[in-house]
Formats: C-alpha cells, sequence, structure tokens
C-alpha cells in the first residue's frame, strides 16, 4: 500500500484498533512522514474548520463543516496516537535486542 493510501486509511479508520492496523504497515523510516503531515497539515486544517459559521439559503452550512472537523480531529487524534505507540514498541524492541546482543558481544571478545 502506499504512504497516502495508508494515511487516509489512519484518518478515516472507524477505531483505534482498525487505525492501529493501517499503523502497522508502516515501515519505521516512513512511520515519521505521516505524522508530519499529519501535524503540520490535516490538523491546522481541521482547527480551521472548526471555524467555519458560514451561512446560505439553507442556514447554518458551516456547522456541517464544523460537526465533520470534530469527526476528523477525534480519527486524527485516534491515528496519531497509534503511530507514536508503535513507534515506542518499535523502540523498545530495539532496545531489548541490543541489551541481549551485547553479552554475547562480551563473550565473544574474551574469547
Amino acid at each position: 500500500a502506499s504512504l497516502a493510501q495508508l494515511t487516509l486509511e489512519l484518518l478515516t479508520s472507524s477505531s483505534a484498533a482498525s487505525a492501529a492496523a493501517a499503523a502497522e504497515q508502516l515501515n519505521p523510516a516512513s512511520a515519521s512522514l505521516p505524522m508530519q503531515v499529519m501535524t503540520s497539515c490535516v490538523f491546522p486544517a481541521l482547527l480551521a474548520a472548526l471555524e467555519d459559521y458560514t451561512r446560505d439559503n439553507r442556514g447554518d452550512v458551516g456547522s456541517w463543516v464544523r460537526e465533520a472537523a470534530m469527526d476528523g480531529l477525534a480519527q486524527l487524534v485516534l491515528a496519531l496516537g497509534s503511530i507514536q505507540q508503535q513507534q515506542q514498541q518499535q523502540q523498545q524492541q530495539q532496545q531489548q535486542q541490543q541489551q541481549q546482543a551485547a553479552p554475547k558481544q562480551q563473550q565473544q571478545q574474551q574469547q
């Protein structure tokens, strides 16, 4: 799956579990890119949409935009949390692997 498709899946997922599943598909090298895009582009756009008070002959149509922005912000927070949790888990795994490898390397050097 492309990075754009994965980012879209993160934003449109209906639950934290599906957001986490989409985040798991990202490799560590590209995992920070969706987070940067979401925090630098998507998040500000959603915040700006919360201030849409457009009115026309149908009434307060800006309320539709504000409601969609609130839904989007909820999904964005879930997605960012899932990405951050995945990155923390990967860092912990790497640290554990390094700690396990260190005694083996010391034994090899002593021999």
